[in-house]
């Protein structure tokens, strides 16, 4: 008891130098929470982008696949994948099969290279939480030729509804896709964003959006093509001074 009343006196003894000590204790622990709980936090959310837009819990590729993996070796396909399937639907698991592969995508001004996923929209959509997200247009159909993009890679390709267009360039683009009688309807969705600059409204309502993909889409600026190179190999065919089989590249 006595240390304790001693140790009171020697703070008020003291003012200045035990507020000081003690503020600097606070801060300092403070921040530690702070920076502490802040990368948890990205840690958490990260695991959790991985699972609910990468790849989900786990992913399973064939053994020849998984050692070139980084060269995306088209040729190593996963054929069985439907009793995988069936196992884990039986199990309750939710399963989606995917093809990933490299090539290019032309749009009518634009082109750029990608990496590009092909899937099953109903297994996707069950497993993923892509098709929550999509702010303009709607997640791949079934049995259709059709792609989802970001935002940015749709700026990039002049695809897409304009997000930050100059006035010149959003008169350009009706004139050039011959919708002129939309004219002031497309002009409503933009305000003045500086100096020959606009920008999307907020809170347009979903029905105009969609018209005005539409619009867009029925002139052909949603028109997209994707190029790539697809390799096959055979069991027969010859191998290199590696003993590698040799693998043929076709458009």
């Amino acid at each position: 008891m006595m240390s304790i009343t001693m140790a009171f006196r020697n703070l008020f003894r003291h003012k200045l130098k035990s507020i000081l000590t003690i503020l600097a204790i606070t801060i300092s622990v403070s921040l530690y929470i702070f920076m502490d709980a802040w990368i948890l936090g990205m840690n958490l959310e990260s695991r959790r982008n991985i699972v609910n837009f990468e790849m989900g819990a786990a992913k399973l590729q064939s053994k020849a696949y998984f050692e070139d993996k980084d060269d995306l070796p088209m040729y190593e396909k996963f054929n069985e994948w439907e009793s995988y399937a069936r196992a884990l639907d039986e199990a309750g698991f939710e399963s989606a099969p995917r093809f990933v592969f490299p090539g290019a995508i032309f749009s009518k001004n634009m082109s750029t290279g990608m990496q590009f996923i092909g899937c099953d929209p109903a297994r996707d959509t069950a497993l993923l939480r892509y098709a929550d997200y999509i702010e303009m247009g709607r997640f791949i159909s079934d049995n259709n030729f059709e792609i989802v993009m970001g935002a940015n890679t749709a700026e990039k390709l002049q695809t897409g509804i304009p997000q930050r267009p100059k006035p010149a360039d959003l008169d350009e683009l009706i004139t050039s896709l011959s919708i002129e009688n939309e004219a002031a309807f497309i002009k409503s969705f933009y305000e003045s964003a500086g100096a020959e600059q606009l920008k999307l409204k907020p809170n347009i309502a979903r029905a105009d959006y969609d018209r005005y993909w539409n619009i867009l889409s029925e002139a052909g600026r949603m028109d997209l093509m994707i190029s790539t190179v697809i390799d096959t190999k055979n069991e027969s065919d010859e191998r290199d001074r590696d003993g590698k089989i040799k693998i043929n590249h076709s458009y």
